[in-house]
């Protein structure tokens, strides 16, 4: 009798062990699961705030180069169709040329207006002008429409009513005038970009 009632409570004591055992098994996994989930918001959280902390680092470098510029910054919106201006990336992307009856022309764009923004990501403040030019080819050619451009105009700007050079198409100008030395881009309605910068035709015609 003896025996078996401590085979009994032997029994009792191993059901019970392996019960605590399942359930300290169970909480450890839900803690695991837990500790996963909290990293993984932690993560995208800090990733976030990354990303946050870079845009603004880009924008406050840019403001910085623009006090020091003397510039004042401002938006315009370009929609379908051609931008109607040509930038010149020697010297920044600054613009060069504005096509009459264009959208530069109609949202009151000024020569030496200078393009520091594409749908409110800055273009890099670099004397690497190739570096700028690669940049301003890739955002220029996946540029939607409508899309907010962001320009900087010189504080105390007069507009600039000196005489434009007419635009001539591509083959005609090819014979009658030497190479650009410039790298331009823009919309002054030859029908094809510059083959210096090669941005699509459909970004740059008026």
């Amino acid at each position: 009798s003896s025996a078996s009632s401590a085979t009994g409570g032997g029994l009792r004591l191993g059901g019970w062990l392996k019960s605590k055992a399942a359930s300290l098994e169970g909480n450890l996994k839900e803690m695991r699961d837990s500790t996963k989930m909290i990293m993984a918001e932690v993560t995208e959280t800090v990733t976030s705030d990354l990303d946050k902390a870079r845009q603004a680092g880009k924008r406050l470098q840019e403001t910085i180069a623009a006090a020091g510029r003397n510039e004042d910054k401002f938006d315009v919106t370009f929609q379908q169709g051609g931008l109607g201006l040509e930038l010149d990336l020697n010297s920044g992307g600054t613009i060069r040329r504005i096509t009459p009856g264009g959208q530069a022309e109609s949202l009151k764009l000024q020569l030496k207006d200078r393009i520091v923004a594409i749908g409110g990501e800055p273009l890099p403040v670099t004397e690497d002008t190739k570096q700028f030019t690669e940049v301003m080819k890739q955002r220029l050619g996946k540029m939607g429409r409508p899309v907010v451009v962001t320009f900087a105009r010189q504080r105390n700007q007069e507009p600039d009513s000196s005489p434009q050079p007419p635009s001539q198409p591509q083959a005609e100008r090819s014979k009658t005038a030497p190479a650009q030395p410039k790298a331009v881009v823009g919309g002054a309605g030859e029908g094809a970009s510059s083959p210096a910068v090669g941005v699509p035709a459909a970004a740059t015609q008026p």
